[in-house]
């Protein structure tokens, strides 16, 4: 895995579209 950081930096964005999409 990869830094932490970058990781939550992704998983943000991630959980806003897919909220946006439901």
């Amino acid at each position: 895995m990869s830094d932490p950081e970058k990781l939550d930096k992704e998983t943000v964005p991630i959980l806003i579209i897919k909220f946006f999409l439901l």
